[in-house]
């Protein structure tokens, strides 16, 4: 078994992830490629958007940009306090603590 596959491994894995995510995930994920990806959706405003494995919300901020509202899922709650300190008090973005495998 991986070590994400425990799911008390994968909470702490992402629990000290969490603090610098961000600045790795820049050589990673790239705004450009969010955007590619995204615009391959064809979203409508009013479309509900489910951001599995939201984490500290990377795609989630370029949902924000086609739809109206955003439901992030994390199961790391320290991954989804960082999302929710960027965007959870807009009231566009709704977040959620749970395992995408019971979805």
């Amino acid at each position: 078994m991986g070590v994400l596959e425990d799911k008390a491994n994968a909470r702490l894995f992402y629990r000290y992830l969490s603090t610098v995510y961000d600045e790795v995930n820049k050589f990673i994920w790239t705004e450009e490629m969010r955007a590619e990806a995204l615009g391959l959706l064809s979203l409508d405003r009013d479309d509900r958007v489910l951001d599995v494995g939201c984490g500290t919300g990377f795609a989630t901020e370029g949902l924000r940009k086609h739809v109206d509202t955003v439901h992030g899922l994390d199961q790391s709650v320290d991954q989804m306090e960082r999302a929710w300190g960027k965007f959870g008090k807009h009231g566009r973005v709704r977040f959620y603590r749970g395992d995408a495998e019971r979805l």
